[in-house]
């Protein structure tokens, strides 16, 4: 069990394509060097998974003292694992606390396909396009800038430091007056 205060490190696909981005023209990334892996069933790994991704067997996690090929070389070059599908938090949890440097890919294919419909799937094509996944970031980035959220926190701010400003100028007029 993780204890108070020990937490795993958990990414949205939006962080984690900024990653492969970073990590494909060279610049390191947080991650520094990382796995991903899925932990999905078989059959859905091979209809469908991100590109480079490696299948893990989560019903391997029940074996205390074996290690798969995967894990092992993981734990060996102190690759970090990106771990994504069907009960990746709980994978991430107990791969964790076993020692492995472990990050939770939160969503899953059909999600991940709503942002990025090209060059993250294996769907897709064998590679990741890097010119497809940084135009669909951009969009992503612009679009939040555009929403209505985005423009009334800044607008909200802008106002609260307007009339900050304003009192202390009447403050400083009027120092008798509160």
């Amino acid at each position: 069990m993780l204890l108070a205060g020990e937490t795993y490190s958990s990414i949205d696909i939006h962080k984690f394509v900024r990653y492969l981005i970073l990590r494909a023209n060279g610049k390191p990334t947080p991650l520094e060097d990382f796995i991903i892996v899925d932990v999905n069933d078989q059959t859905e790994y091979t209809k469908e998974h991100i590109i480079t991704a490696e299948h893990y067997n989560r019903f391997m996690l029940s074996r205390n003292h074996f290690e798969t090929p995967l894990l092992s070389s993981a734990r060996l070059a102190k690759r970090t694992l990106v771990i994504y599908g069907q009960s990746a938090a709980m994978v991430t949890t107990v791969l964790h606390e076993r020692g492995y440097k472990a990050v939770h890919l939160s969503g899953s294919i059909p999600l991940y396909k709503t942002f990025y419909p090209k060059g993250l799937t294996t769907k897709s094509g064998s590679d990741f396009d890097i010119a497809v996944l940084t135009e669909a970031l951009q969009r992503k980035i612009d679009s939040d800038r555009g929403s209505r959220l985005w423009r009334s926190t800044s607008s909200s701010r802008l106002r609260s430091v307007d009339s900050k400003s304003r009192l202390s100028v009447n403050k400083a007029k009027a120092p008798w007056k509160y």
